[in-house]
């Protein structure tokens, strides 16, 4: 539910955002906008992306990736060699897919995620 929840924020978010950018607004404007709305940093990026209609880039290069588990069809743990700064309902690419940021946790110098598919 959370999931499909912040998939229809962010695509609220983008749809609107989008028509602002095509309007004139900047890029640093739109984002001092998203913050005060309270969106986190990944997803002002994430959404800063989509309304200048660049390519969206994976999240999470090859090689910081320990390991990952699917859990169920639409449920990934993933274990990362770093942290990245995720938080809960971050909206993530991994391999090709959109992810919403379910549960953090952290182990020294891992991190352990468990992202849900949203599509």
């Amino acid at each position: 539910m959370m999931a499909g929840s912040m998939r229809n924020i962010l695509l609220g978010a983008i749809e609107v955002k989008r028509e602002e950018y095509q309007k004139g607004k900047s890029a640093e404007t739109i984002k001092q906008e998203l913050k005060a709305d309270g969106f986190s940093e990944h997803n002002i990026n994430r959404i800063l992306i989509e309304v200048q209609n660049k390519p969206i880039p994976e999240d999470f290069p090859p090689n910081i990736i320990k390991d990952s588990y699917n859990i169920k069809e639409n449920l990934v743990k993933l274990i990362l060699k770093e942290d990245l700064g995720l938080k809960v309902q971050d909206v993530v690419r991994f391999k090709g897919r959109d992810y919403v940021v379910q549960q953090v946790n952290k182990f020294g110098s891992e991190t352990e995620l468990l992202i849900k598919f949203y599509g």
